[in-house]
Protein backbone atom coordinates (compact mmCIF):
# COMPACT_ATOMS: atom_id res chain seq x y z
CA UNK A 1 0.00 0.00 0.00
CA UNK A 2 2.81 2.39 0.88
CA UNK A 3 4.57 1.63 -2.39
CA UNK A 4 1.50 2.62 -4.36
CA UNK A 5 1.26 5.80 -2.32
CA UNK A 6 4.85 6.74 -3.10
CA UNK A 7 4.49 5.80 -6.78
CA UNK A 8 1.38 7.94 -7.09
CA UNK A 9 2.99 10.98 -5.44
CA UNK A 10 6.62 10.77 -6.58
CA UNK A 11 5.76 12.71 -9.73
CA UNK A 12 4.72 15.71 -7.60
CA UNK A 13 8.23 16.22 -6.23
CA UNK A 14 10.28 19.22 -7.43
CA UNK A 15 12.07 18.79 -10.75
CA UNK A 16 15.56 18.91 -9.22
CA UNK A 17 14.90 15.71 -7.22
CA UNK A 18 16.19 12.45 -8.70
CA UNK A 19 13.14 10.18 -8.84
CA UNK A 20 14.91 6.93 -9.77
CA UNK A 21 15.79 5.74 -6.24
CA UNK A 22 12.24 6.13 -5.02
CA UNK A 23 10.66 4.58 -8.08
CA UNK A 24 12.98 1.56 -7.80
CA UNK A 25 12.38 1.21 -4.05
CA UNK A 26 8.64 1.54 -4.54
CA UNK A 27 8.62 -1.18 -7.17
CA UNK A 28 10.70 -3.45 -4.92
CA UNK A 29 8.31 -2.73 -2.05
CA UNK A 30 5.34 -3.46 -4.26
CA UNK A 31 6.88 -6.76 -5.30
CA UNK A 32 7.59 -7.63 -1.66
CA UNK A 33 4.00 -6.81 -0.76
CA UNK A 34 2.61 -9.02 -3.49
CA UNK A 35 4.96 -11.83 -2.50
CA UNK A 36 3.89 -11.46 1.13
CA UNK A 37 0.25 -11.79 0.13
CA UNK A 38 0.70 -14.96 -1.92
CA UNK A 39 3.28 -16.89 0.12
CA UNK A 40 1.99 -19.88 2.13
CA UNK A 41 2.60 -18.45 5.63
CA UNK A 42 0.42 -21.04 7.36
CA UNK A 43 2.77 -23.86 6.30
CA UNK A 44 5.90 -22.22 7.69
CA UNK A 45 7.14 -21.86 11.27
CA UNK A 46 5.89 -18.94 13.35
CA UNK A 47 9.27 -17.19 13.37
CA UNK A 48 8.95 -16.50 9.63
CA UNK A 49 6.35 -13.84 10.43
CA UNK A 50 9.26 -11.61 11.47
CA UNK A 51 10.53 -11.41 7.90
CA UNK A 52 8.00 -8.94 6.35
CA UNK A 53 8.51 -6.19 8.98
CA UNK A 54 12.28 -6.59 8.67
CA UNK A 55 12.07 -6.23 4.90
CA UNK A 56 9.85 -3.16 5.27
CA UNK A 57 12.23 -1.41 7.66
CA UNK A 58 15.20 -2.35 5.49
CA UNK A 59 13.47 -0.66 2.54
CA UNK A 60 12.88 2.43 4.67
CA UNK A 61 16.55 2.48 5.67
CA UNK A 62 17.77 2.06 2.09
CA UNK A 63 15.40 4.80 0.99
CA UNK A 64 16.85 7.10 3.64
CA UNK A 65 20.40 6.34 2.51
CA UNK A 66 19.93 6.83 -1.21
CA UNK A 67 17.46 9.68 -1.28
CA UNK A 68 17.63 11.57 2.00
CA UNK A 69 16.93 14.88 0.26
CA UNK A 70 13.24 14.01 -0.15
CA UNK A 71 12.67 13.08 3.48
CA UNK A 72 11.10 16.47 4.12
CA UNK A 73 8.44 15.77 1.49
CA UNK A 74 7.55 12.28 2.78
CA UNK A 75 8.01 12.81 6.52
CA UNK A 76 4.27 12.70 7.19
CA UNK A 77 4.01 9.27 5.57
CA UNK A 78 6.35 7.75 8.18
CA UNK A 79 3.55 7.99 10.71
CA UNK A 80 1.66 5.37 8.69
CA UNK A 81 4.26 2.68 9.44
Amino acid sequence: MGSLLVLSTVWLLPHDVDLRPYVVLSLVGLGAGIATAILPWSRWPTWTLVIPPCVAYALLAVGGLFAEHVLEYYLAFYTLT
